[in-house]
């Protein structure tokens, strides 16, 4: 953060600046095709319908304004939603900053080596668990997460989204997992991983 004053301004303006890193490998020769269609990359499944969604009580943060979540969400059934905002969830209470827990179980086909699963949109932190490994965890894009937890057959996947804090003092920003949300190969062993 930087400070710049105006003229005819009694205070200063503050100024947020956001970081980005390229790194160029002069070893590595030009590419001609776009980023997004990456050799060797190839969409294993496309996860469509509806995922099990709930709030797990014990992972949520202490917020200033305390918001009652429905029991609905609390409950360990959850409820079935598709990938939309939070904010077009008639359950969803106003105000609401916290985290919610997705669950699906997909089944994959046989496959050779790590998978990818690449979230698509997410509104704004992602953690993710497949068949109960730690993936990791997100607060910008791109919500792309390597692994070899996959295996053929059911898999059960988990994604803990978490929206702004903002949201609690009324000033509401798009939340959820919007993705799409798909399982593919990972680049070959011969190419370098940008993400």
């Amino acid at each position: 953060m930087s400070t710049c004053w105006i003229r005819g301004w009694r205070r200063p303006l503050w100024i947020l600046h956001e970081a980005y890193w390229l790194v160029f490998d002069t070893k590595q020769s030009v590419r001609s095709r776009p980023v997004m269609s990456l050799p060797g990359e190839k969409v294993v499944l496309a996860i469509s319908g509806t995922w099990n969604v709930r709030v797990d009580t014990a992972a949520q943060p202490t917020l200033e304004h305390a918001v009652k979540i429905p029991d609905s969400l609390t409950g360990l059934a959850g409820v079935p939603h598709d990938l939309t905002l939070w904010e077009t969830w008639p359950e969803m209470p106003a105000k609401f900053s916290s985290l919610l827990d997705y669950t699906k179980t997909v089944t994959l086909p046989k496959f050779e080596g790590d998978l990818t699963l690449d979230l698509g949109k997410v509104n704004h932190f992602a953690e993710v668990w497949v068949n109960g490994k730690h993936l990791g965890a997100k607060l910008w894009p791109p919500h792309k997460f390597q692994t070899d937890a996959f295996r053929a057959g059911r898999n059960e996947i988990r994604i803990r989204v978490g929206n702004l804090v903002n949201n609690n003092y009324g000033m509401a920003s798009p939340s959820g997992l919007v993705g799409p949300v798909i399982v593919k190969t990972s680049m070959g062993s011969n190419e370098e991983r940008i993400w």
